[in-house]
């Protein structure tokens, strides 16, 4: 295998421990909340908390690519994302939990741009935008994985320790022997698995629900990039903007469908199953 496929690979395997990792604190909101006593307007403030840190860096981030050796770039973003996700482990106050989710806003800055550019210099135009559409179904494996992962722990223990803080101990293990992760994450459907909850979803369907989401952004990110590629050909100046822009529009009208026609009771996962598939696939 050459080095630059080998390369490629790591970095789909970066977009897979970094998705897992930031589906992480969505999937435990309910329980999260009740260990740090806060109401979802608190932890909605730590995704904010984070997003700020990280806008704040991405100056940094830009230099650090254009001036290292973009693979110690992402090591360096991989060992402050697992830090991060140890501290959240331990965390035993809110702001302990937000300095944390700060510092992961200091690994994704630091990340995305060095995987992103990594992966347009790696390819041509003819075949760019499936290499993204891989990118991005590679990192929503990640967040199956994540997600389905935190959700069902969320409600366990093992050996006195909570299971939303052995979900994050076990993803911080994997980053540290990885070296790597990127991608940045939508934030729009972060609250989904605790909105499931309080309609009365158990914790295996909401990890059901969530995976039917991802799986369908993962085949919408595959399938955008093939399309991107082939509009590109035919429209090289506006192909791959037409076809992004009519991904962000469909957005609001498949969110005020699946907010309000599906009705708000458990015996209603086929329906919510659906909408969120189709959701994920014409979103991503």
């Amino acid at each position: 295998m050459k080095a630059e496929t080998m390369t490629l690979f790591l970095v789909n395997l970066a977009s897979i421990m970094e998705s897992a990792d930031e589906k992480l604190v969505p999937a435990v909101y309910k329980e999260l909340g009740a260990a740090l006593h806060t109401d979802p307007t608190g932890l909605g403030t730590l995704t904010l908390y984070r997003s700020i840190v990280q806008t704040s860096c991405y100056p940094l981030a830009v230099y650090l690519a254009l001036r290292y050796n973009r693979a110690h770039v992402i090591a360096l973003g991989a060992f402050l994302w697992a830090t991060a996700t140890f501290l959240v482990a331990i965390s035993s106050t809110f702001f302990q939990v937000a300095v944390s989710r700060g510092l992961n806003g200091v690994g994704l800055a630091i990340v995305i741009p060095a995987i992103q550019s990594f992966v347009a210099d790696s390819t041509d135009v003819n075949n760019r935008g499936t290499a993204f559409g891989w990118l991005y179904l590679t990192g929503k494996l990640g967040s199956i994985t994540g997600g389905f992962f935190a959700v069902l722990l969320a409600s366990t223990s093992f050996m006195g320790i909570t299971g939303w803080r052995i979900a994050f101990l076990v993803v911080g293990i994997i980053i540290v022997a990885q070296g790597v992760s990127g991608l940045f994450p939508g934030s729009a459907l972060s609250f989904a698995p605790m909105w499931l909850e309080l309609l009365g979803f158990s914790h295996e369907k909401t990890a059901f629900l969530w995976t039917i989401l991802v799986v369908g952004a993962s085949f919408g990110g595959l399938f955008g990039g093939r399309m991107g590629d082939i509009l590109a050909k035919r429209l090289p100046n506006s192909g791959r903007i037409i076809l992004s822009q009519i991904s962000s529009a469909s957005a609001v009208p498949l969110a005020a469908v699946l907010l309000l026609v599906p009705p708000d009771d458990p015996s209603s996962a086929f329906m919510h199953g659906l909408v969120l598939f189709i959701m994920g696939f014409f979103t991503s």
